[in-house]
């Protein structure tokens, strides 16, 4: 690898990040609640945009993840409410 010390850890940390966003797109569960389809998606996008690895891509996958965490808000709020 190619950088200074701390280029590394971050492109280490944020594709080990894009790799459990990864899985939970394939299995279908991220933080102890399940993913609906769309929200699945959305974090395939953020996984790869992780995994690859700009200043630019982490942002847009850390926003991505954020928009999934909303939506996992709004579906149990939605499911309590019922």
């Amino acid at each position: 690898m190619d950088g200074t010390t701390a280029e590394v850890i971050r492109a280490v940390t944020t594709a080990l990040v894009g790799v459990y966003l990864l899985s939970g797109c394939v299995i279908g569960w991220f933080l102890k609640a399940t993913v609906g389809p769309l929200l699945r998606v959305v974090l395939l996008f953020a996984a790869l945009s992780m995994i690859e690895g700009g200043l630019v891509s982490d942002v847009a996958g850390i926003s991505l993840v954020l928009l999934v965490l909303c939506g996992q808000k709004i579906e149990q709020k939605k499911l309590t409410a019922t």
